[in-house]
């Protein structure tokens, strides 16, 4: 998906709306929605694309953490109650997939064990949640890596 299209997704028909909310232009929303390559005409950068430009800055001139550059996209995925995780890049053969399968598959063990354990009292205790909470974004982690390794291997 390109930022172009996100924007419209989002958008939708409402740029009226969200000329309003954002005190711009219904035509600078228009745009934002627009596919563009060069910004020296008339295309203009849409807040998505800024922030990629942000991202990738902070990457190549390498004087914050990774964790630092991503800090606008946790942001956002927290305020919206999401939760980002990052997926290592593979190169995946069959043998690769199998084991990642299988590493996910215990995964979903663990977080099903522990969420067991918790709710066996009744009652699930602030140190049980916080491991209910690492079992599942550990398992998220997996499933993330499992798909993204699918996805590189069927190429």
């Amino acid at each position: 998906m390109k930022s172009f299209e996100a924007m419209g997704m989002a958008i939708g028909r409402d740029r009226v709306e969200h000329a309003k909310a954002l005190h711009k232009s219904v035509h600078l929303i228009s745009k934002w929605t627009e596919p563009s390559t060069d910004f020296t005409d008339s295309g203009t950068f849409n807040p998505l694309d800024r922030i990629e430009t942000i991202i990738e800055t902070a990457l190549k001139v390498g004087n914050v953490a990774p964790s630092h550059a991503l800090a606008p996209l946790y942001y956002l995925a927290g305020r919206f109650n999401c939760q980002l995780l990052p997926i290592p890049s593979q190169h995946p053969c069959l043998q690769d997939l199998a084991a990642q399968l299988s590493s996910t598959i215990k995964e979903f063990g663990d977080m099903v064990s522990a969420a067991g354990e918790a709710m066996q009292d009744g009652i699930i205790s602030p140190d049980e949640r916080r491991l209910i909470e690492k079992e599942a974004l550990e398992l998220q982690a997996a499933i993330g890596l499992f798909t993204k390794m699918v996805s590189e291997h069927s190429r």
